[in-house]
């Protein structure tokens, strides 16, 4: 997978073929994490625009976008059973969200200091 001025691709690896493309993150914006669903239908990008999108494999269009962080999306991920989604911002914040209806549940705010770049969330994780 690549990204890069709002888009996301993935090639097959073994004839380097491109098989899937996305538009729809802010022109311009990096994609800077993408996730795929465990049964590989979906793929979940984060991005610089604020965002970060559920995309459908086959058609290679947006069927959800998760809005509501202040700032850059570092990275989102399912939970293990595609459920839920969290996702990391430079808003200071790490939000949980209803992967079927989009709404965010719960938030939470990281303890470091106002204007101070180093301990927030760069990275969202479930466990096993």
């Amino acid at each position: 997978m690549a990204a890069s001025r709002g888009s996301a691709r993935i090639w097959d690896a073994l004839d380097g073929k491109p098989l899937w493309s996305s538009v729809g993150h802010a022109e311009g914006e990096a994609v800077n994490s993408a996730f795929f669903s465990t049964d590989g239908a979906i793929v979940l990008t984060a991005s610089d625009d604020g965002t970060a999108k559920l995309w459908s494999v086959s058609s290679g269009q947006c069927v959800r976008t998760f809005e509501g962080h202040a700032g850059a999306v570092h990275s989102a991920v399912f939970s293990a059973d595609d459920s839920w989604v969290l996702t990391t911002s430079g808003d200071g914040t790490a939000r949980l969200w209803c992967a079927t209806s989009g709404r965010c549940t719960q938030t939470f705010q990281s303890s470091c200091a106002a204007g101070v770049k180093r301990g927030l969330p760069k990275l969202a994780a479930f466990p096993p």
